[in-house]
């Protein structure tokens, strides 16, 4: 693709979405509502969730005109995850059903797109054995990137810097199709992350944070399943390094307080963060988005030294528990 052909698409997003922000403001369509309570709110005015709109239209734009069969596949794969996330940002449903949408799309990336985890680094795995890791771990993912998508770029974000580095790693393995859809992704998603970060004009909604994780999911597994050899399936944890250690690590703390792991909450790091400078949504953002970009330079850099990848996994990890617990303490000190 031409660097004038991400422009366009670039420029196409961009566009279309300050566009969908005043026709769903005046519409009063898939408005995140000032006055509806959920726990995890921290906007104080309405604000549209259909940051989807944008960015999905980009990439299709961005498929049709790169003529990308794979993309073609891939907007097939994720057809369930949009019927779902359009009714979920319409009216709230329950977890049980999102994972059955979830279920069917990471289903139809196994079956059209060969999305399959073949290793975990030590071995292959059995067909069907790996067939079923594979659906697990791009609902996994959907539901990494759902569960981070709290401060306004944070998702967004994340999901630009793992398509980059995800872009580098496919030109390193002349997978140029690969290169390409990644690089159609970050166009579509960057005219929309200049509207959402910091100031939060408009929302990904749950459809474009089910997109992203999705997206990421399938590139996780197509570059780092096993299909290439120079590249450990490692490699993927650490580019995904805090939607997932951040959704693990939320499981943990709600189970172990006795409460339902899929309950939404304000405790997640991105939140304390936001808490401790003082509700900036751009500190808080940008200290994780450097944090997983120096992950990234890394991951790149041994792709494929699975021990290598592995104890830097186990040290960011040590790394957030860390910050975590000071941030805790700290807040919990100011609010005493």
């Amino acid at each position: 693709m031409s660097i004038g052909c991400f422009f366009i698409i670039f420029l196409f997003s961009l566009l279309l979405t300050k566009v969908v922000i005043s026709t769903l403001q005046k519409s009063k369509l898939f408005l995140d509502l000032k006055e509806e309570k959920k726990p995890q709110k921290l906007h104080v005015y309405s604000v549209p969730r259909g940051g989807w709109i944008s960015i999905l239209t980009s990439f299709g734009l961005g498929v049709v005109l790169t003529k990308s069969l794979l993309g073609v596949k891939f907007l097939i794969s994720y057809l369930p995850l949009l019927a779902c996330g359009i009714w979920e940002d319409y009216k709230r449903t329950s977890y049980k059903i999102r994972f059955v949408f979830m279920f069917l799309s990471a289903t139809l990336a196994v079956i059209l797109l060969k999305s399959i985890v073949w290793t975990v680094g030590f071995g292959y795995l059995p067909s069907i054995v790996a067939v079923a890791f594979s659906i697990f771990a791009l609902v996994g993912a959907i539901n990494a990137f759902n569960i981070i998508d709290g401060l306004n770029g944070l998702a967004s974000g994340l999901g630009i810097i793992s398509a980059l580095t995800y872009f580098v790693i496919s030109k390193q393995l002349n997978l140029q199709e690969l290169a390409l859809l990644n690089l159609i992704f970050i166009a579509s998603v960057l005219g929309f992350f200049v509207w959402n970060f910091p100031k939060g004009k408009i929302f990904l909604g749950d459809t474009g944070s089910y997109f992203i994780g999705f997206f990421i999911g399938v590139m996780s597994i197509l570059i780092a399943g096993g299909y290439h050899s120079e590249v450990s399936p490692w490699v993927a944890m650490l580019i995904m390094f805090y939607p997932v250690w951040e959704t693990l690590y939320s499981f943990w703390r709600r189970v172990k307080a006795g409460k339902n792991p899929f309950t939404p909450d304000k405790q997640h790091l991105h939140h304390l963060l936001y808490f401790y400078f003082g509700k900036s949504h751009f500190k808080a953002v940008s200290l994780i988005l450097i944090s997983q970009a120096v992950a990234d330079l890394l991951a790149i850099k041994f792709k494929s030294e699975t021990y290598i990848l592995i104890g830097l996994f186990i040290l960011f990890a040590l790394l957030y528990i860390w910050v975590y617990k000071l941030l805790e303490k700290e807040l919990r000190i100011n609010n005493s």
